[in-house]
């Protein structure tokens, strides 16, 4: 049984129709509406090229983990550390405070391998503001990279059955993966979009086909079924939380196939090939640059977006091909640099790991991990109070408590209720009675109160024996659908105005709070900073900045715009 490794071009043609779908429905999802399952046909070829691999070194009875594992450092690492690297860059001059605390984070996911971990818990892949996420598809390479962590320990170790059980066994465990993607599309549908125990079958069907005999004489029409399969699923798929799920099967099916009988000329043309061979560069960049050339330019035609994207795309694939994947591969795959292979990547983890991480604390201030701000010589102390109304000021409120001199407690965690009988109240009260503060900020989603809004009068009554003042500080107008980036590039233009039923909703219970000023309370409307006189809202500033994060939430720049009204009252 023959299991070389001879080159085939067919594979790489196979790549490149596979990046080129994906860079496709990147740029217009319209244009090819399931072009995303390029990346399975990637998965696909990825388990039986690693299996392949694995299978010719064990039976020459020459496997090293260590080798193969430099192997696979020397393949991916040195344009995955380029791309990331210049994407923080980047990031840090063009985005919001917020937005490159996300980056920074997607940054150490990224290094480390998580970035699927990372995108699960934000939610769901089709929904996301792309334009903000310039790593989101680092997803798909930590799922790949987690597969070969576990795959060749659990290749070896079911080998050692012998007689071929190992096959059956691996195919029952790529069966146990299909049903559990299957099961995870409703229920657990993000779980099931980015993590590897829903996504290892598509790899393992690869490597199955890897680990049996090669088909003597290959046969072209199985290999055009296929890939009118694959072609097909570009188009009659669609995005949504059903997928992966069964519908997976027809694009993983069909390059089984491909890969299994080969002989297509199609995947021979040399312009498909080449591209095939750039394939891991041009999915690298492809991303990053779009996200960028969308936030950066919301204004300009989708005619010059699209030149930009296509021609910094090309640029940046074509150097990081030739200067860093093509000689980084070689030179680090070599033995006598497998010390200093293995150095780069312990280095890279150490330093670069945390980094993001650290930069998000920087620029993403929330009492998640119980943030205290002391200077050397405090003067008093504030506490900041609420969810992620209250965490949009974190920033803020700590450089005033470092200009004043006093100690900041952040007590405020997205999506939770700092109200009495609220998620947080008992420990943050706790906290409030311990720290006797000099001020307290509450900020939150009004829509806490509809049901119970005398839970305001009461979590006020509580508070004010404990502090020397209280500040409520009122929800913004919420941002108009059409003041999105994304609306905009489809040709939206001011005024904006918001819904009249979010306005009344948001005005009926600023003024609940409004009701509760008294001896110790005190009030910032943040109304007036954010409409016109017209009513319109103001959601950019004259350089066409974005005042807003997102719909409900204010950029950092938003906030600057009541900095000195938070100053006076902070000081007060």
């Amino acid at each position: 049984m023959s299991h070389s490794l001879q080159y085939r071009p067919d594979i790489d043609g196979l790549r490149g129709v596979a990046v080129l779908a994906v860079l496709v429905f990147h740029l217009d999802r319209a244009w090819l509406p399931g072009g995303f399952v390029g990346v399975d046909v990637f998965f696909v070829i990825s388990g039986y090229l690693i299996t392949s691999i694995i299978v010719r070194a064990n039976e020459a009875e020459s496997f090293s983990y260590w080798r193969f594992y430099q192997r696979r450092i020397a393949r991916l690492f040195p344009a995955l550390l380029a791309m990331v690297l210049v994407t923080l860059v980047v990031a840090k001059g063009l985005y919001t405070s917020w937005d490159f605390a996300n980056t920074s984070a997607a940054f150490s996911a990224s290094v480390l391998s998580i970035a699927n971990f990372h995108q699960w818990m934000q939610g769901d892949y089709f929904t996301l503001s792309a334009d903000a996420q310039p790593l989101m598809h680092c997803w798909s390479l930590s799922v790949e990279e987690q597969f070969y962590l576990v795959f060749p320990f659990l290749f070896c170790g079911l080998r050692r059955l012998g007689d071929r059980a190992h096959v059956g066994i691996i195919g029952l465990v790529a069966l146990a993966s299909f049903a559990m993607s299957l099961s995870w599309r409703f229920e657990h549908a993000s779980s099931g979009f980015y993590l590897l125990p829903s996504r290892a079958w598509e790899m393992l069907a690869g490597s199955v086909l890897a680990m049996i005999p090669a088909a003597r004489n290959s046969d072209r029409r199985w290999s055009c079924f296929g890939f009118m399969l694959i072609f097909g699923s570009f188009f009659i798929l669609h995005e949504g939380p059903q997928f992966p799920g069964w519908q997976a099967s027809i694009p993983v099916f069909g390059s089984v196939l491909v890969l299994r009988h080969g002989n297509m000329g199609l995947l021979k043309w040399i312009p498909l090939v080449v591209v095939g061979r750039a394939s891991y560069s041009l999915y690298l960049w492809h991303w990053p640059v779009f996200s960028f050339v969308d936030y950066a330019g919301p204004y300009q035609s989708s005619e010059t977006r699209l030149l930009l994207k296509l021609a910094l795309t090309i640029l940046l694939t074509s150097l990081s091909y030739r200067y860093l994947e093509k000689p980084l591969r070689v030179r680090l795959n070599r033995t006598q640099s497998r010390r200093f292979t293995y150095g780069i990547l312990v280095l890279a983890l150490v330093v670069l790991g945390p980094l993001g991480y650290t930069l998000r604390k920087q620029y993403y201030v929330d009492g998640s991990d119980g943030r205290v701000f002391t200077p050397k010589e405090p003067t008093g102390t504030i506490v900041l109070m609420g969810d992620s109304q209250a965490t949009m000021y974190g920033v803020l409120l700590r450089d005033l408590a470092e200009e004043a001199q006093k100690r900041l407690v952040v007590l405020c965690q997205a999506g939770k209720d700092p109200l009495v009988n609220g998620g947080l109240w008992e420990s943050n009260f706790r906290r409030i009675q311990a720290e006797r503060p000099d001020s307290v900020f509450l900020a939150f989603h009004w829509d806490k109160l509809p049901q119970e809004p005398s839970r305001l009068a009461e979590t006020l009554e509580c508070l004010k024996p404990q502090v020397g003042q209280i500040i409520l500080l009122t929800m913004p107008p919420d941002r108009p659908d059409l003041a999105s980036r994304e609306s905009i590039r489809a040709g939206a233009r001011p005024p904006f105005f918001e819904q009249h039923d979010k306005r009344a909703f948001r005005q009926r219970f600023n003024e609940l709070a409004k009701e509760q000023v008294a001896e110790k309370v005190h009030i910032l409307d943040t109304e007036p900073f954010f409409v016109r006189a017209d009513g319109s809202i103001r959601a950019f500033d004259s350089d066409g900045r974005a005042l807003y994060y997102d719909q409900k939430h204010l950029s950092h720049l938003g906030v600057s715009e009541v900095k000195g009204a938070v100053r006076a009252l902070f000081l007060k």
